[in-house]
């Protein structure tokens, strides 16, 4: 972008062709239409101490800038989020995530969410691989012990000692997202 001094008027114009869109571009990312107005605020003051030529700016620019001001936010707030966590007790621990968690949209929750989804993803990928198998046949296809038994060709207390295994292994790599996973499968369906 090139940089130069430039007047009120181009600016002003700027702003009153984008302000309004680019808050409610924020506001359906962060839910919050307060801060969406300060991180648009935040984007249009950058651009006037950086002394950048309105004429130069293109809108492609302006919903760039304001979309990564608000996943910074997001990530942001998760921080502030995982701090608050490790320092409230487990029963207002789990009022606050109840909170994020009922409604589906709300951003921090769908960041989690993903977040946690994904630890469970990983915590199943580094089972080994029977054990592994045995328990997605039990837990995601919903098969009797009796049925992957047949399917593998191994006995019934093969199968249980894979999934008793598997349960304690999970156990172990997902204990610290252990209250985050009850809210989430109350409130929630997740997928792994």
């Amino acid at each position: 972008m090139e940089t130069t001094r430039h007047s009120v008027q181009p600016f002003e114009a700027l702003f009153s062709r984008f302000y309004e869109p680019l808050c409610r571009f924020a506001a359906h990312i962060l839910g919050d239409n307060k801060i969406a107005e300060e991180l648009v605020d935040d984007v249009f003051l950058n651009l006037w101490e950086q002394e950048i030529e309105p004429s130069n700016v293109t809108k492609a620019y302006l919903y760039t800038s304001v979309r990564n001001s608000c996943l910074n936010e997001l990530k942001s707030t998760r921080h502030r989020f995982q701090q608050k966590c490790s320092t409230v007790d487990e029963q207002e621990r789990a009022e606050l995530l109840s909170y994020i968690f009922q409604d589906s949209r709300h951003p921090l929750g769908v960041l989690l969410q993903q977040e946690l989804e994904q630890k469970i993803s990983d915590a199943i990928s580094n089972l080994p691989p029977e054990c592994k198998q045995v328990f997605l046949k039990s837990r995601k296809e919903n098969k009797t012990y009796q049925e992957i038994a047949s399917e593998l060709g191994i006995s019934i207390n093969t199968v249980k000692y894979h999934i008793k295994t598997a349960i304690a292994s999970l156990s172990r790599s997902l204990s610290p997202y252990l209250l985050h996973m009850m809210v989430c499968f109350f409130l929630r369906k997740i997928e792994f």
